[in-house]
This record gives C-alpha cells, structure tokens and sequence, in this order.
C-alpha cells in the first residue's frame, strides 16, 4: 500500500522537522497484538486490536500513520468489520480541536487471507505530537468465525516490504519494537446437542410392550 502523495504536505513543519531529525533509536514505541478471546464459536466474532505504547510528547514521537498487513485463515473467519478509535481515546490519528486538521484517511480490506490496512493522520505534526495519547489501539479487526478450527493464528506480517510505521516528520520511521504479533484462536461448532440414554423404565416397557399384546389377543380369543 503507498501511502496517498495528497498528504506530503504541511510543508513548513516538514521543514522544521527535517531540521530536527535526530537519531531516536533509543527510544522506541512498543506495537502488540491482542485477541479480544482466544475461544469462540461458529457465528462469533473476535476481534483482533494493534496497539501502540512508550509514546512521548516530544517532537516526532508520534504515530502519524502506519501500513500493515494481518495474515489470518480464510477458510474459517471473515473480515466483518473494522475501527481506528478507542471507545475511550477516540481516533488519535484524528484529534479533534486542531484548526489545521486536513481529515484522516483508512482502510482495511481482506483478501486471500491477507488484511491490508492502513491509517494517515490529517492533524498538523505539532499539535498531533503534543497531544496524542501515549497508550492506545490505533487498528481494531473483527472477523466472524465460519467453521471449527482446533487454533487458527492471527499475525502482523513482518515480512510485508510495505510495513511502516511513520512519525510526524512523515517521511521517517516511527522507531518501534515489537512484542506480541501473533495471537491464536480456538473455534468449536457450538452445537453443545447430546442424546440423553433412556432410562431403565422406558426400556422396560419397550420390552413389555409387544408381550402386553400378545396377552391382550389371547383373552379376547377365550372370551
């Protein structure tokens, strides 16, 4: 995925950002992969939420977009749905209250086992850098399970070449680290149907039933 060239733009903080590249690598933010329940079954949905930490204040120690790409087994779920907010933080590629906020742009799609997403921030790098969270799910993916799986892996590819994690000077790398990128999930069929044995009695007169009608023949003959 190339990320839309409309948004090489805020020329001036590009700038002024330039200027302050600096060797960062010391400090890098930490990307984890979680799974909302690691057991379900056929028609649940689970969903699978990339999130970002170790963030700072400072200048160009922000998340300003990312590109990644989630491999996953197609033969027993479906993508269902998708969200870049926290139901507590909100977007934070796309804080309110920035006058230069030019919009956020994203998309997840799936095809042939493969989630293709991806987030761009709108807000000016200042005002992004100073007031992102330092905690927060920036990508959340619900998927619906369609048939049984004995465990079935949800993974950040890190072999993807287009990976990229990108801070406000937008054309250098948001260092990071990565600690969870695989979580595993277990499907069962959810029928939970059982037939009951019979019980002693209703065996009994299953037995007794067919004598029952022998005896019945016997008295209406000698009647």
């Amino acid at each position: 995925m190339i990320l839309p060239h409309a948004f090489f733009r805020h020329l001036q903080g590009a700038v002024v950002a330039g200027l302050v590249i600096m060797a960062n690598d010391a400090h890098a933010a930490l990307i984890n992969l979680q799974a909302s329940n690691t057991s379900i079954e056929v028609g649940d949905s689970v969903s699978i939420s990339l999130k970002v930490s170790g963030l700072s204040s400072t200048a160009t120690d922000s998340l300003y977009a990312f590109d990644i790409n989630l491999l996953f087994d197609s033969t027993a779920f479906v993508l269902t749905g998708y969200s870049f907010a926290d139901p507590g933080l909100g977007n934070q590629l796309d804080l309110p209250g920035d006058p230069f906020n030019l919009g956020f742009i994203g998309n997840a799609s799936a095809s042939g086992g493969v989630v293709d997403a991806y987030g761009i921030s709108g807000n000016d790098f200042t005002f992004l850098d100073t007031n992102q969270a330092t905690d927060f799910p920036f990508l959340t993916l619900v998927f619906t399970a369609t048939t049984e799986t004995g465990g079935s892996d949800f993974t950040l590819d890190l072999s993807d070449p287009a990976l990229s994690f990108l801070n406000t000077t937008f054309t250098n790398d948001l260092p990071v680290t990565y600690a969870t990128t695989t979580a595993t999930v277990f499907v069962s069929n959810g029928s939970g149907t059982t037939v009951d044995e019979p019980n002693t009695t209703v065996l009994l007169l299953t037995a007794l039933l067919p004598m029952l009608r022998v005896y019945k023949r016997g008295r209406r003959r000698t009647g």
